[in-house]
């Protein structure tokens, strides 16, 4: 299972696993799961979990498992560029797979398998990662590229 992040009231990116309880949402970070073992195999034995961490509901993303041309890994939420002439994308998760919303008009046009490149596409974006792709910002802390300013 692929990692989530969320962020903080504070500001914080937190990385591990995503769980909501009651209409709040938490990261669980990996070092707060632990395997409580009783010495012999029984239903004493659980995990445990220490250390939730409330996170903003939108900010959550999961990881795709990616690493764009700097080598940092891209997660549901990213802006990524592409390094070529495929324009801004948001990379988001639509089950079962992630996908990619075309955030910016492509420049010029640009057909690709017969499909026109426009603002608010939504498809495959796996055509990005073959060319390259830089992550520029995320829905969360950069709202603006998601409206479509300052990501030209």
């Amino acid at each position: 299972m692929r990692p989530y992040r969320g962020k903080t009231e504070e500001g914080k990116w937190v990385y591990g696993w995503y769980c909501e309880i009651a209409e709040t949402h938490f990261i669980i970070p990996k070092s707060a799961i632990r395997w409580v073992y009783k010495g012999i195999i029984s239903s004493a034995d659980r995990l445990e979990f220490t250390g939730f961490i409330k996170v903003i509901p939108k900010s959550v993303g999961q990881s795709t498992g990616r690493l764009d041309k700097n080598k940092k890994e891209e997660y549901a939420g990213d802006i990524i560029k592409q390094n070529g002439i495929l324009g801004v994308w948001e990379v988001i998760y639509e089950s079962p797979a992630f996908k990619g919303k075309c955030i910016s008009d492509v420049k010029p046009a640009v057909q690709i398998a017969g499909r026109l490149y426009k603002k608010s596409l939504l498809g495959d974006i796996s055509r990005l990662y073959s060319q390259g792709f830089e992550i520029i910002g995320n829905k969360a802390q950069n709202p603006k590229l998601i409206e479509g300013k300052d990501n030209e």
